[in-house]
Order: C-alpha cells, then structure tokens, then sequence
C-alpha cells in the first residue's frame, strides 16, 4: 500500500471511478470511511459519468500515533469499489514563514523550536524566508528567536503552516561593570571603597549599580545601531531562601518592573542611551544567603550576559591572649555561622597580646588572689583602654578574651564593695568561733552569684582594708595588709547565715573599739568568672566588645574547653542577633514562626528550648541540670553543658533575616 502523510486538519480529496455506473448520467451512491477498521465517516455522493468525488476534512484524526489505515469504500447500486491506505503522521514537516520589521519574508534568519517538554531544534530560513522544518513529536512548540533577534509578535496559523516575525536588532548587551566572573559573594554589612556608579562593585555594600554597554555583531560602531526606544531587558532570580517580606533585594532605576507571585523573578526593562550605554540598580535587603541571578539582553529572552552572587554577611573574631599561647581554633564558629549565610573571620592583623595593652586592662594575678599571671578585666571603667587594642578589619566583631582567668563584662560585677563602721557596742558573733566579735554585709541573691564559697582552688573570694578611728577625733590610723582569708565566712548552703557575709575583727581593731574608738571596715571582693561563660550587650550595637570571654591558664589549668569557647562565641554572637527571636521580622512571627522561647527558667535572658519536651516546658519550672540533653539549638540557656554548635531549624530563618549592621570607620 501507498504511504503518504497526513496531519491534522488535513482535506483529502477522494476519486473513485465505478465500471458499472453510467457513462453518462449521474447516480447517487454511498462513501464510507474506516480509520483502522473504525467507521469513521459514511456520506452519499453523486457519481456522475462513472466517477465520484468527496472532500473529507481530518480534524477529528487523533494526532497520537504514527501512522494510521483508512479505508475508503464507494457503493453505487449494486457495485462496491474499496481502496486502503496507510498514512504516516509522525514524524512530519510543518513550514515556518518568518518576516522582519517590514512584514517582508525574512532570509537567511536563525530561529528555534521549543517544545513544550524544554527541547529545541535550531533551524535557518532559506533564501525566500521559509524553512521545512521536520517535526518530531506531538508536542506543542513556540518559535523562539536565535541570539540578536527580537521576537515582535506570536506566530499565528495552526496546523502545518506558521509565520513569526523575527527582527534582528544587530547588537547585543554585556555587562560592563562589576565583571564576576564566578557566583561572587557580597558583603552586604561592609561598605563599599566606592563611590559614583561604581558603587559596590567591589562586592561590598548594600547597593549594586550595574553598568550595561552594547556590542555590535560585526564589531562595528554600536551608536550607528541603537535606534531610539531601544531597551535593554532585565531578568534578576532569587532563591529567596529569606522569609522577609520588606527589605528585600529589588531592581530600582528601571521600567516596567513586574515581579513574580513569589517574588523570585523579577523582569523589567532599562533605556538604551545613543551610545549603547544603560545603568540600573540593585538594593539589597539585610538578608543573607539570598541566591541572585541577573540576566540581560536585547530582546525579553534577556541571554545575552549574565551575573551571578550571594548576599552574606561578614563579622570578624580577635582573641586576647598572652605571648606564647596558642589561639583557639573557630572552625566550629565558622561553621555555625556558615548556615545562616554569615561569614565569620579571624583578624587579619593576629590577636592581641595582653602585654601590649595599656596600664589598667591588665592587673597582676596575686590583686586577686592568683599565683600565676595576669588577669584582663572588661568593664565599664576601663573598657575605651581595651578598644584602642582592637583591630577594624571587620565592619562587626566579637572579641575573645583568652587569658588564666576570665572577668564577666556584663551581669557579675568585676567589683564589689561595702563599708561599715564599728563601734564598741557593735559587733556579732563570728559563725564558728564562739564570742569573737564581728560584723556583717548583707549579700543580695544576684550578688551571691559572685561571691561563691571557691571560686577557684586556693583562691580566696573577697579582700578587705581596714581604717580605724580612735575615739572619733584622733587622727585616723590605717592598718596595713589585707584582711586574712580566715576572718570572711560564707556559705550560702547554711540557711541561717547564706545571705551575710561575715568579718571577723582582728586584735588591733578590737583594742581600739575596746578604747571607746570607732572601726571603719571595707569590704571588696572580686569576681573572676563569674556566673556565665559569655555576655552580649543590647540587641542592635554596631560592633560588639567583650562578647564572649573565655579563658585558658598558662599554668596548665583550664576552665572551659576550645569547643565550649565556640558554643560560646555563638551563642552571645547569637543574642545579638536578636536570637533567641527577641522581637519579630516582617514576614516572621516571633509566636508563631519559633513559639519555643522561654525566659529564665534558670538562665539569664530570652533562650530558645527547641528539643525540650512540651513536658518540661509546662512544668514552669526551672531547667533542671539535664534538660540540656535534649536541647538542639546553640541558644539553649545552658551553654557550658550543650552539645551542639548549630542554630535550629525555628531560629535559622531569623539569623539569616537579621540585618547585620554596618560599623561606620
């Protein structure tokens, strides 16, 4: 049998001629068809002078399979006459007809087929415009114009002819400025060295100006090609892994701007100037590890340059250590602050010696008490001496206080000082020692905190002066030496005495009170470690000082571990983050988007208890020692005992959301 094709909407044009039928009248007969051995369409005809003719119209041939029989059978009175053919349908040919700006047949003009399942074909048009382009599959497909040529309008026509109409725009766009050549990274909290419409090109800032030149096909005179109303099409694509819905990475400087439901795709326009030139703009938001992808071109298909970064952010670490120790090592706080789109590194101009500090900073070990050493305070009263040490290199750091023994900046007090005044009708019992005189300071339970009974072995808690007065008039007389260690007494699992820190009264004073005379007694006591690993200021400081402190003896005594230091270090970083959520994001609830903060609960300040159970977190009560073996996020209050150095899944979306400021230089 003869193969011919067929296509949907196909008109075939059936003859037959019949020996029987009258050579010279007409008579009527019947056409049936069968389309693999299914009736598919039965009409009566007229067969005159022996021949019948019929047009049948092939629209309802399923176009699904590739080739098809139908079967044609013509009966007139008592004669049938059957013919059979097989038609091929796939694969076939349709014709492109493309016209350029003038609506005249386009020669020698590159074009491609897309079809719907993403495949393409590339195909050239000959010299009268047209292509026999051979189709494949039944797919549906568009006619897409090659690199230099703009598509004006859809192709219009169904079934095997279409026409598009393809006009070459004989230059192309490149981006002249920034030139990543890779996914760069950009630091969005580290201003730019730039200025102009050079702005952020050197990957830092919060803005972007991207500078677009165009380049000619042949390599000719690119303003001898622009032509007025010419545009340069912009495509930026985000990942959008921030759940922000303000303050998000926008195009600005452009036109047309429309943006996606999810806001991930972006598609606007930006005029071309006579010189082939165009600028526009990129604001970011304050989130990180935001994936961007810019695409431009001269015509909507936007191929013809392309620019790819991330947004993070950058925060630096500096540690204080003595002359021959050994830093720690971050990696852990690298890691953690990796996820969530911030990278933290170590000072490029090295750590500081705490020899090189200035006076005041650093006290000899034995002020207080120690063998061994020096010990670095960071307070209020000497905090501006410790910051001309400190490096800018980074636009926000965290400083780590790496010394034999470690001062609480912030909820312990560095000092703690109390005065009283003796007479001889005054005085109590010294726990311990019968009558002994003595007196005693109240202690407030935040104040215990950092009088404990050991601090550390060996050392003594508190140390005192004396001044004694004889009689109120005498001139005063100042005892020299310290209070012994044996004349203090605490103990704060006695209930009777745990809020009194007592003083015995040594024999000079006791003979002065005994002479009519007064005795004055001041008390200091100094807190070495404190309560906490770590302390972060206000939620919103530009840069952090004294973060987190952490400690190592030179002497081979060591307090916490390298790994504590950086669950330490990220977890103070953390809070200020505003972590665990201290206040909500726009686009994410604080209640709703995290709900498993607690506050207190045997920590100091706003934690997050992801792993807790639902259990203990009813209980309201305290945290007991082990709660911290089913916590899961590094903002978990306990941060001597927790094991992981991760942000949690409820508290990365709000890291990574956090706008991490600039520090103005």
């Amino acid at each position: 049998m003869p193969i011919v094709d067929i296509y949907e909407e196909s008109q075939l044009k059936v003859k037959f001629k019949l020996l029987q039928a009258s050579k010279s009248g007409t008579a009527q007969g019947r056409l049936t068809i069968r389309l693999d051995g299914q009736l598919f369409a039965n009409h009566p005809i007229s067969v005159k002078k022996q021949w019948a003719e019929h047009l049948q119209n092939l629209v309802k041939v399923p176009d699904d399979k590739e080739n098809y029989t139908l079967d044609f059978s013509v009966t007139c009175a008592t004669e049938t006459v059957t013919h059979g053919t097989t038609y091929r349908v796939w694969p076939k040919n349709s014709v492109i007809t493309v016209k350029g700006r003038d609506d005249s047949n386009s020669a020698d003009t590159p074009f491609t087929l897309k079809y719907s399942d993403n495949s393409t074909q590339d195909h050239m048009t000959d010299g009268g415009g047209t292509c026999d382009c051979r189709l494949k599959k039944k797919l549906t497909f568009t006619i897409e114009p090659a690199r230099g040529y703009e598509k004006l309008d859809p192709q219009p026509g169904v079934g095997r002819a279409r026409t598009a109409k393809l006009v070459a725009t004989t230059y192309t766009a490149k981006i002249a400025s920034p030139d990543f050549t890779q996914e760069t990274k950009v630091f969005l909290n580290v201003p730019s060295a730039n200025a102009g419409d050079t702005l952020g090109h050197d990957a830092q800032g919060d803005e972007m100006v991207i500078n677009l030149e165009g380049e000619a096909d042949d390599g000719g005179d690119i303003a001898a090609r622009v032509k007025a109303g010419d545009k340069y099409h912009i495509k930026m694509t985000l990942d959008q892994l921030s759940k922000r819905t303000d303050e998000r990475i926008a195009l600005q400087g452009v036109a047309g701007l429309t943006t996606t439901p999810n806001y991930k795709t972006h598609t606007a326009t930006v005029d071309v100037a006579a010189d082939g030139k165009a600028q526009f703009r990129v604001k970011f938001g304050p989130s990180g590890n935001e994936k961007c992808k810019i695409e431009v071109g001269t015509t909507a298909a936007c191929a013809d340059a392309s620019l790819e970064f991330i947004t993070r952010r950058k925060i630096g670490v500096q540690q204080y250590i003595y002359a021959g120790v050994n830093a720690i090592s971050i990696a852990d706080t690298q890691r953690a602050f990796d996820e969530v789109g911030i990278d933290v590194e170590a000072e490029t101009d090295g750590n500081i010696d705490l020899d090189a500090l200035p006076a005041g900073c650093v006290h000899p070990g034995n002020t207080f008490g120690l063998a061994y050493n020096r010990v670095l305070i960071i307070g209020d009263h000497n905090i501006r001496d410790v910051r001309e040490q400190i490096n800018y290199n980074h636009p926000w750091s965290t400083y780590t206080v790496y010394t034999a023994i470690q001062f609480d900046a912030g909820r312990a007090r560095d000092t703690y000082r109390q005065t009283a005044t003796l007479t001889q009708r005054s005085g109590v019992n010294f726990p311990g020692t019968g009558a002994t005189r003595g007196t005693y300071f109240k202690v407030t339970d935040s104040e215990r905190a950092i009088l404990p009974v050991s601090l550390y072995p060996g050392i003594a808690p508190v140390r005192g002066t004396w001044t004694v007065k004889t009689n109120g008039t005498a001139t005063p007389v100042s005892l020299t030496g310290d209070i012994p260690a044996d004349h203090f007494h605490i103990n704060y699992a006695d209930s009777a005495h745990r809020n009194r820190l007592y003083v015995k009264v040594p024999a000079i004073p006791e003979s002065v009170l005994a002479a009519g005379g007064t005795v004055e007694v001041s008390v200091i006591s100094h807190s070495y470690f404190g309560p906490y690993l770590g302390w972060a200021p206000s939620v919103g400081l530009k840069k952090v000082y004294g973060v987190v402190i952490g400690l190592h003896a030179d002497a081979g005594r060591s307090l916490i571990s390298a790994a504590e230091m950086n669950k330490t270090i990220v977890h103070e970083v953390g809070h200020v983050l505003g972590q665990a959520p201290q206040a909500d994001i726009a686009g994410l609830s604080r209640k709703n988007d995290h709900g498993y903060i607690y506050d207190g609960r045997g920590h100091s300040g706003t934690h997050c208890a992801s792993g807790v159970s639902a259990l203990t977190m009813k209980s309201g009560c305290d945290f007991g020692p082990f709660s911290y073996l089913a916590a899961t996020c590094v903002m978990y209050g306990s941060v001597a005992l927790r094991q992981k150095v991760t942000f949690c899944a409820r508290c990365k979306p709000f890291v990574i959301a956090y706008k991490v400021q600039a520090f103005p230089r």
